[in-house]
């Protein structure tokens, strides 16, 4: 319609805003799921509806392990850290495996990006350990298997 009259319309002129809107959202989930070892950008979406499906911790706390989790996607691992190291005990004696075992993974793989790489392997193990049964540990082992041979060589 709008290559007819060579005219388009601010409908036509808003949606090329959205597409150019969604695609760096979409790269940067892409990029997260790459750089934490995923080998599929689909297996790092399920790890964050498995943090929304279970319902054992309080409200606020699955609130804020969300957004500790959309600080890393954001790359600000400081900031993420800071609030898992708050978080991960209150998780933890709430009984919520599954979203202690999230804040555990993503408090190592912060971790890991800022260079502290004995940290991250340590928290890593604890994941695998404490939750064998976990997709975060799933994940936790994928960085173990690239961290620790690198440990090695030095």
């Amino acid at each position: 319609m709008w290559a007819d009259t060579g005219q388009t319309s601010s409908a036509h002129k808003g949606a090329g805003l959205i597409e150019r809107v969604r695609l760096p959202a979409a790269f940067t989930l892409i990029a997260a799921a790459f750089f934490c070892g995923c080998d599929s950008p689909v297996k790092w979406m399920g790890a964050r509806a498995q943090v929304s499906a279970n319902a054992h911790a309080p409200g606020s706390d699955v609130a804020l392990l969300e957004k500790a989790v959309s600080l890393v996607v954001e790359l600000r691992y400081d900031e993420a850290e800071a609030l898992l190291a708050d978080l991960r005990p209150r998780l933890e004696a709430s009984g919520d495996r599954i979203r202690s075992a999230e804040a555990l993974f993503w408090h190592g793989y912060c971790l890991e990006k800022r260079g502290r790489i004995p940290l991250a392997v340590d928290l890593y193990r604890q994941t695998t350990q404490r939750y064998p049964e976990t997709r975060a540990a799933e994940r936790a082992l994928d960085r173990l298997d690239i961290l620790e041979p690198m440990r090695q060589a030095t």
